[in-house]
């Protein structure tokens, strides 16, 4: 015979009969401003449309600890570090916090502000963020490329003289023999943004060179000399600070390296399980787009997570799983695969959005160059982080990593 110890929670098939009652509002916890509901079910409350999960909703803990540092916020705090106020500066050359930003603000802040100018960064995205961006989108691109339009739209609401977009068409390479094109989105978003109707009388304050990484940087400071020539700066000055901020990225990107390679070793040390998180570095990193699951993968379950960017990739050999990836992450994408695939303790979380169409080939090459199965993650703007927490979940109890 069974012995409950504790009476049963069920309320019976007559649903009809139970006393309810639903208030909806805003909560203002955060700049997210989500449309809330509250359901008290015989004085039991439960809230329902909430983004972050963190105010209404209990976490889902774990005791267990990180073993290494966190990863995640050491990049902010390497790349979104207060910006020093210059005085008297020239002008004042907004950066929108999206997409290749996650990769390249320390070349361009240094570089502006090597020229005399302020830098002013959006705020992160936010729920007013993704609003304005489908709003102002002229098609349906994915969701980065809409968010981007809600980073522009907050710069040009705070009145910046400049907008910084750069035609980035390629990244720079580790051999001249291999392609490292950027996605056709990315490769024409500042003329889908000048040509959007509600950016249009702004056109003309949109900076935008054609930048190709992979040329080099004599390439790179010609064309950032063509695009600056209406803002009177020399061939010279332009060179001069290029190289500088060039430096600067290169640090950054050696911090980088070797953090990553204390956590690899602490991992090795500890004989612990860690998470790479694989993906394009504004799905990995932009925290409102994609509901900050990189940090709660940390913060909620313990889990040792490694984004790829930290992660010395270059020597990695993908030929035989792709011999013409001519897409600049989607190598470094499968190369984190095949990084992991003699490493037991390591496994892939792959962050993507819905609609990224390199994303949707690039994906079937990860089991081919990992051996292994991994968990992907689509974002399409949903709010609520429930069905990818329930994932993550899932797949880390899989591995042993709960």
């Amino acid at each position: 015979m069974m012995h409950v110890k504790h009476p049963s929670k069920f309320r019976g098939f007559a649903l009809g009969r139970v006393n309810y009652t639903l208030k909806e509002f805003t909560c203002k916890a955060c700049t997210n401003y989500c449309h809330m509901q509250e359901f008290t079910v015989e004085d039991e409350k439960t809230y329902w449309g909430d983004q972050c999960s963190d105010k209404f909703r209990r976490r889902q803990l774990v005791d267990k600890k990180p073993v290494i540092e966190d990863l995640l916020k050491l990049k902010r705090d390497l790349f979104f570090k207060e910006n020093d106020d210059i005085q008297n500066s020239k002008a004042l050359i907004g950066l929108p916090r999206g997409m290749y930003i996650y990769e390249h603000l320390p070349l361009w802040r240094t570089f502006f502000k090597t020229l005399g100018y302020q830098v002013v960064l959006s705020d992160e995205s936010n729920g007013r963020t993704v609003r304005q961006g489908s709003e102002n989108a002229v098609a349906e691109p994915c969701l980065p490329i809409q968010v981007y339009h809600g980073h522009v739209q907050q710069l040009i609401e705070q009145q910046v003289d400049w907008i910084f977009i750069p035609n980035m068409i390629n990244a720079a390479s580790p051999d001249r023999n291999l392609n490292s094109y950027y996605c056709p989105w990315g490769q024409t978003l500042p003329y889908v943004l000048k040509n959007a109707s509600t950016f249009q009388p702004y056109r003309d304050q949109i900076i935008h060179p054609l930048l190709r990484f992979r040329d080099g940087l004599p390439s790179v400071a010609d064309a950032l000399y063509q695009a600056l020539k209406a803002l009177g700066e020399s061939k010279k000055s332009v060179r001069s600070a290029l190289e500088f901020a060039y430096s600067e990225q290169e640090k950054i990107q050696y911090d980088l390296m070797e953090a990553g390679e204390r956590a690899l070793s602490i991992l090795e040390q500890k004989k612990a399980i860690g998470i790479i998180l694989i993906g394009r570095p504004y799905n990995i990193y932009d925290r409102g787009m994609t509901l900050d699951i990189g940090n709660k993968l940390r913060d909620y379950y313990g889990v040792n997570v490694i984004p790829v960017d930290f992660l010395s990739l270059d020597h990695y050999d993908i030929s035989d799983v792709n011999d013409n990836m001519y897409w600049n992450y989607g190598r470094k994408i499968i190369a984190a695969a095949r990084f992991v695939e003699k490493k037991d303790r390591l496994h892939l979380i792959y962050l993507t959005n819905f609609k990224c169409g390199p994303d949707s080939y690039i994906k079937h090459y990860i089991t081919q160059a990992s051996g292994k199965p991994f968990l992907t993650l689509q974002f399409d703007g949903h709010s609520n982080d429930a069905g990818y927490i329930t994932r993550c979940e899932a797949y880390l109890d899989s591995k042993g990593a709960l």
